[in-house]
């Protein structure tokens, strides 16, 4: 949880450290219920016609779950 920090406080020993390990804290991924980071997906390419084919849209759903933007089930 962050801390409210307020005019004048000053920087206890216990409020550096606890900045400090929070800073070492590595990032998770992102799941359906639990927000955090994505991998940049494949590119895909434009659609070629007026109406998008069923490939096109399995190309980029499939772009997608593989970067982990979307939930493979």
């Amino acid at each position: 949880m962050a801390h409210d920090w307020q005019d004048g406080e000053k920087i206890t020993r216990d409020l550096m450290n606890d900045l400090e390990r929070r800073a070492d804290e590595k990032p998770t991924n992102a799941n359906k219920s639990t927000p955090g980071l994505v991998k940049q997906c494949a590119l895909v390419a434009e659609a070629a016609g007026e109406n998008v084919t069923k490939a096109e849209f399995n190309a980029l759903r499939t772009a997608l779950i593989d970067a982990g933007i979307m939930a493979g089930s």
